[in-house]
């Protein structure tokens, strides 16, 4: 599955990109500190049973597209629906970049009827650098949803994603109506703290949209 992956990307920015890149960080940290054994030996992936289609189905037939090899791990009616979905990002910094880049990769909201949105009101510093990997030297003082927006889009231009900088909370409920909420199929919360984490919640609840909530404080606020 990985090698029709491979055949598929054609250089693009790929989810296969994501998992290479994933093993290499962490072998090059456990070469650097010194503490762990990297890898000395090959590394096998298998993970057929994510393919949508039985394996003696796939034959010798490669997918030649980005697209055609999501479907054929998610299914051509999987595949449409992340097309058409809007989802609501509130946050932008470790978790939110992660959150932004995984949507990008799953074709999220690439049709032409669809947009979501990501607001944070913060500016990226030279300290977000070593962990925020959507932010460079030159985007220090930007806002980071909107620097994380243009890095998306220059990575995946197709990914339909919108940059607002305000803050989520009873004095932005203006700019955040109760419709705007309602629009999305798809809340995901990339917050670092407790009270905004709970407000966003009580939103989606009155909303009726469902919510994936994250956040650096465990599993704080996932039961307050």
């Amino acid at each position: 599955l990985l090698q029709r992956f491979i055949i598929a990307a054609h250089g693009e920015f790929s989810p296969l990109h994501a998992v290479i890149g994933g093993i290499a960080a962490q072998e090059g940290l456990k070469a650097i500190m010194n503490k762990y054994t990297p890898l000395s030996q090959s590394l096998y992936i298998d993970a057929l049973e994510l393919c949508h289609f039985p394996a003696e189905e796939l034959g010798n037939s490669s997918p030649t597209t980005y697209r055609q090899a999501q479907e054929f791990c998610l299914g051509k009616q999987l595949a449409r629906r992340l097309r058409e979905l809007s989802v609501f990002i509130v946050g932008s910094g470790a978790i939110g970049c992660e959150l932004i880049k995984n949507l990008a990769l799953c074709g999220v909201s690439q049709s032409k009827d669809a947009q979501s949105f990501v607001t944070d009101p913060d500016t990226v510093e030279s300290s977000n650098l070593c962990r925020q990997f959507l932010f460079s030297g030159r985007d220090v003082d930007e806002v980071k949803s909107t620097a994380a927006t243009k890095a998306i889009q220059r990575m995946r231009p197709g990914f339909s994603l919108a940059s607002l900088g305000e803050k989520v909370c009873p004095d932005t409920e203006h700019i955040f109506t109760h419709e705007f909420w309602s629009q999305f199929g798809c809340i995901l919360n990339a917050l670092d703290n407790v009270k905004a984490r709970t407000y966003t919640d009580a939103r989606c609840i009155r909303a009726g949209v469902p919510l994936i909530d994250s956040g650096t404080t465990g599993t704080q606020a996932h039961v307050q």
